[in-house]
């Protein structure tokens, strides 16, 4: 099977980038991969120079996208440093344009190693920080963090957690796991965030987990973890009575190695790991159905690149999902968007925008930064200094929606002028 016939299915978020719900995606990649001329170049993000009052910011790749208000658009958080000390950057979207964009940094108490964004009940969203030794922060949708407490059978957890994720399936819940077992937390939503401990259940065993994620349709859930091995472990969740695992149905399948930016995804019934494969410059796949069915594996080479630096699944016209990559074509930093390829037949190979003025590394991420109507995103690339480019499709063509300097825009928590308490 390609990995455009497995993508050809209906397709929930989870991992790296985290959406809700069931959407419906047909995504050409496979027999498609040469790349058209470019378009116009992006206007160029600001300088390097640091303006007065600023501070240097050093970002990570760390991020999470989702709204941190119920029924809000797409904030984006992003994972770094200022002035030596880690932060939360939260890009808000306040207005109808990328300029409108409010940005805050909100300090932490340590340098998060995982990160996910999740709902607690119908009160509020919160961004969920893992950090090393295991503690848990989240910020809500005022900028306040939260230490959030973990319990398994009423005591504390004797090992600390080094990987966390998510799932949603009847319910909201937080995926953890420590050098050799992972747990799935109680539905979360019960009190204010931080007035009780999150009591876990004990799941199964996962040595040295390096990703950890839960998928869900409307029908069936699963989990999804690569182990330091390189080994793939995929179970089906439910939630009747206790809550449980399967047995591992990958059947000691196996990433390239080392497999970059890998993030899972619910496709149809099946477990889709997606990830860049560098000695092949292509994009590697596999799945597992979670019922009947046939294991999937296979690389999809993109000709002509150089080299990919990022891969991201989002919406950006609000009815099918998008596959897009950052990748590096004659010294050119090009921004790769692959649509939907029954929508748009004459659009079998990707479009593709030009980015100028960042320096590596750099990344993807998506946010709601633009308010063109309906449930859509923007592709923000970013580099490790917080310069950032905002790409929309606009007419089934990407295009410039703007830039930003994280070091001149960003404020500190409370000292924000959004309209949002604490910002």
């Amino acid at each position: 099977m390609t990995l455009r016939r497995l993508l050809e299915r209906p397709l929930n978020y989870t991992g790296r980038s985290m959406r809700w719900g069931c959407v419906v995606v047909s995504l050409a990649l496979a027999a498609c991969l040469a790349a058209p001329p470019p378009n116009t170049v992006i206007e160029e993000p600001p300088p390097d120079a640091t303006p007065p009052g600023g501070s240097p910011i050093a970002l990570n790749g760390l991020a999470a996208h989702g709204a941190l208000t119920i029924g809000g658009r797409d904030d984006l958080v992003l994972i770094g440093q200022r002035d030596g000390l880690p932060v939360a950057i939260v890009l808000s979207p306040e207005g109808p344009l990328f300029k409108d964009v409010t940005a805050s940094a909100i300090t932490l108490p340590y340098d998060p190693v995982d990160l996910v964004i999740t709902r607690w009940a119908s009160l509020t969203r919160l961004a969920v920080a893992l950090g090393p030794g295991g503690p848990l922060q989240a910020i809500d949708q005022d900028g306040a963090l939260i230490e959030l407490a973990l319990t398994e059978e009423g005591s504390s957890p004797a090992a600390p957690f080094t990987r966390l994720g998510q799932i949603n399936a009847d319910n909201h819940r937080l995926l953890l796991s420590d050098d050799q077992e992972f747990y799935v937390s109680d539905p979360l939503g019960t009190g204010n965030p931080g007035e009780q401990p999150i009591d876990l259940v004990f799941l199964g065993g996962a040595p040295g987990p390096l990703l950890l994620a839960g998928a869900n349709s409307t029908s069936t859930a699963g989990i999804g973890i690569i182990k330091e091995d390189n080994e793939i472990d995929v179970h089906a969740f439910s939630e009747v009575d206790v809550p449980a695992v399967g047995d591992d149905l990958a059947l000691d399948q196996t990433t390239p190695s080392p497999l970059s930016r890998p993030f899972w995804r619910m496709v149809g019934m099946s477990m889709v790991l997606l990830g860049i494969d560098p000695s092949r410059t292509g994009i590697w796949y596999h799945s597992t159905p979670l019922s009947d069915g046939e294991i999937a594996t296979g690389i999809e080479e993109v000709p002509g690149v150089d080299e990919i630096h990022d891969l991201l699944m989002t919406r950006l016209d609000g009815t099918v999902v998008e596959l897009i990559l950052l990748a590096e074509m004659a010294g050119q930093l090009q921004v790769m968007v692959y649509l939907n390829p029954e929508a748009t037949p004459a659009l079998e190979t990707p479009l593709v925008l030009p980015i100028s003025g960042l320096t590596p590394p750099y990344w993807i991420e998506a946010m709601d930064a633009v308010a063109d109507g309906g449930a859509q995103n923007e592709i923000i690339v970013y580099d490790q200094a917080g310069h950032i480019a905002c790409v929309d499709l606009v007419n089934e063509l990407p295009e410039s929606c703007g830039s930003l300097d994280l070091a001149a825009a960003v404020t500190l928590s409370g000292a924000s002028t959004s309209g949002r308490p604490g910002w």
